[in-house]
C-alpha cells in the first residue's frame, strides 16, 4: 500500500474500517459543550476525507491522543487490513470463505 492504488477488495474493506471509524466517532464520544460538539464534527469529517492507511492511522493516533481511548481498538483493524491485503487475493468479500475467516483469526 505504499502509495499504490488499492485493489477493489481492499478499497471495500478500508471503506468499511473507515466507517466503523466514523461510527465509534458519532456514538462513543460524550459531548460536553457546543467547542465539544464542533471538534467532534470537524473529526468526523476528517475520518470521511481520508484516502489511504496512512492517513487513517495517523488520525486515528491523534485521536488516541486527545483522549478518545476507544479508538484503539483499531489498531488490530488496521493490521488485519495489512494482512488481508498482502495476503489474502479475492475479487468480492463475498468469495471469502469460511476456511479463510478461521485463518486470518488464528
Amino acid at each position: 500500500m505504499n502509495g499504490c492504488k488499492m485493489s477493489r477488495v481492499s478499497r471495500e474493506l478500508f471503506d468499511h474500517i473507515k466507517s466503523f471509524l466514523h461510527y465509534k466517532l458519532k456514538t462513543m464520544i460524550r459531548i460536553q459543550s457546543v467547542n465539544d460538539l464542533e471538534l467532534i464534527l470537524k473529526w468526523q469529517d476528517r475520518v470521511l476525507e481520508c484516502q489511504s492507511l496512512i492517513a487513517l492511522k495517523e488520525l486515528n493516533h491523534k485521536l488516541y491522543n486527545q483522549g478518545v481511548r476507544h479508538t484503539i481498538m483499531m489498531q488490530g483493524l488496521f493490521l488485519f487490513f495489512e494482512y488481508f491485503d498482502n495476503r489474502i487475493k479475492l475479487k468480492s468479500l463475498h468469495n471469502l470463505a469460511e476456511e479463510q475467516g478461521y485463518r486470518l483469526l488464528i
